[in-house]
């Protein structure tokens, strides 16, 4: 949550530096952080530890392998490691049969918490800057402005409670 604030801090100083432009623009300036988040999963690699998570070990093991030559790690002691997380994973996968509990769990775990994390950002960096600017601006637009920001954080808490 602290990265968001500062990410915001900063943001709503650039912003305030841009003040004199048209509003329109300085609605695109604000919303631009949110459309990177469309991309970041382009440039992101994806970890081995998510791959087992999500039972892919196929994916998992291509991952450390290439990761181990990048970093000029002994490929020997990759693929050991790589039998080891193996029987591990065999091992836990009898005892789920065993058991026969629901595994589902987990992964809508991991799903909701990656939700709340991403709400709490956008309604923190939403308090700190845009509704933080909309005081600035509202003096120079209309009250339609404060309306649809009040709209905009009450439809934010609104997904972080159903989330």
């Amino acid at each position: 949550m602290s990265a968001g604030i500062l990410m915001a801090e900063w943001w709503f100083t650039v912003a305030r530096l841009l003040r004199q432009l048209h509003w329109i623009v300085l609605h695109i300036f604000m919303l631009l952080p949110t459309v990177l988040t469309l991309f970041v999963f382009t440039a992101a690699y994806e970890s081995p530890r998510w791959c087992v998570a999500k039972k892919d070990m196929t994916s998992a093991e291509m991952i450390m392998l290439c990761a181990a030559k990048k970093n000029k790690f002994p490929l020997t002691t990759t693929a050991s490691m790589l039998g080891l997380l193996k029987e591990e994973f065999a091992l836990s996968e009898a005892r789920f049969q065993v058991t026969g509990g629901d595994v589902s769990g987990a992964r809508e775990l991991r799903h909701r918490a990656l939700v709340m994390y991403c709400s709490s950002f956008v309604i923190t960096f939403t308090l700190f800057s845009v509704l933080l600017l909309e005081a600035e601006v509202s003096s120079r637009t209309n009250s339609w402005f404060q309306w649809s920001s009040i709209c905009g954080m009450l439809v934010g808490f609104a997904l972080l409670i159903v989330a």
